[in-house]
């Protein structure tokens, strides 16, 4: 595979949960790619879809959703999530850290056995080797005694500690790709930054790539290369981190960077109005344009498809993107 082939690429992927008010979409026909060694983030409020569109593509979906759709990865399709390519997939190509370590974890394995496991049954190596590999593991994410870590069992580590555990065990098999959904969420803000800093820096060393799951567009300003934000189950707008923070396109996009909290004197984040929409946009329209400020009648039966902007590296999912200087500019994101 060339390096300018996506490693992970999906194509038209739509989740439905069956619920007692009947089906609901929870992703509609999401599309994105993937190059080796990227970061890509996605961003949105809880119900967006994010969430249930990363364990769709890692096939962690729970039995109840149906999903549709294609995920190719390295140009193979993977198949069914209950798939053996599916399976094989996990843990030896594509790493998963999940939100809460302390859940994710196996309360009655120690951390070590949690990293052997991955090693022996991808690597195939043998019981020492596999101990001494996760204790290297576990010093390289910064855990300042790996070798007593190796044998505590989770409730024994801190929140922090627990993260790097699982982003140890994520990288064990040198994957090239991780996806990490909300990897900070449970963690204080000081630890948040640690972690982030740890994991863009140790999939920079493997030239892993990383799809970053999270409802903090601040988060991915010093992280992600490209961005997609996720409203009501779909892409909405797709773009380089730049373009993204500099010229936003989608009156969505707009309000969540508004909604940043900064600091600079006279500065204040602008709450969302409304309640975010989960699934699809009643009568076929766009599914914001109940907190939109900028609605027409037209949003209310059109659901707008994402379309190119400028060169087509930046594409949006709005009748009346704002494009140049149609609103005024937006401060810079922090380096």
């Amino acid at each position: 595979m060339s390096a300018s082939e996506p490693i992970l690429e999906v194509d038209d992927l739509t989740v439905t949960f069956a619920t007692a008010g009947g089906d609901v979409e929870a992703v509609r026909g999401v599309s994105f790619a993937v190059a080796p060694g990227e970061r890509v983030g996605i961003v949105g409020e809880s119900g967006s879809g994010k969430t249930v569109s990363a364990l769709a593509v890692t096939g962690l979906l729970a039995p109840a959703a149906r999903s549709t759709g294609r995920v190719r990865f390295q140009g193979r399709d993977v198949g069914a999530p209950d798939s053996r390519e599916r399976r094989a997939l996990r843990g030896r190509h594509v790493g998963t850290i999940l939100q809460d370590p302390l859940t994710s974890l196996n309360p009655a394995m120690t951390i070590g056995d949690q990293i052997t496991e991955a090693l022996r049954l991808h690597l195939r190596l043998d019981r020492g080797a596999a101990r001494r590999r996760a204790i290297e593991l576990l010093g390289e994410v910064g855990l300042t005694d790996p070798a007593r870590s190796v044998d505590e069992y989770p409730h024994r580590l801190s929140g922090g500690m627990r993260q790097r555990a699982m982003v140890a065990i994520a990288l064990s098999c040198e994957p090239e790709i991780v996806v990490a959904d909300e990897p900070t969420t449970a963690l204080d803000v000081t630890i948040q930054a640690q972690i982030l800093e740890l994991l863009v820096r140790l999939c920079d060393e493997r030239s892993t790539a990383l799809l970053l799951i999270t409802h903090d567009l601040g988060v991915l300003a010093g992280v992600a290369h490209r961005i997609l934000v996720m409203y009501g189950g779909r892409i909405v707008e797709e773009a380089s981190v730049d373009d993204l923070f500099y010229r936003p396109a989608h009156p969505y996009t707009r309000a969540l960077l508004a909604s940043i909290p900064r600091f600079d004197e006279g500065a204040e984040a602008v709450p969302i109005r409304g309640e975010a929409t989960s699934g699809g946009a009643p009568a076929g329209g766009c599914s914001f344009e109940r907190r939109c400020p900028r609605a027409k009648a037209r949003c209310r039966t059109e659901d707008p498809a994402l379309e190119p902007l400028g060169d087509g590296t930046h594409r949006c999912a709005c009748h009346y993107a704002l494009t140049g200087d149609a609103e005024p500019a937006l401060p810079r994101r922090p380096r």
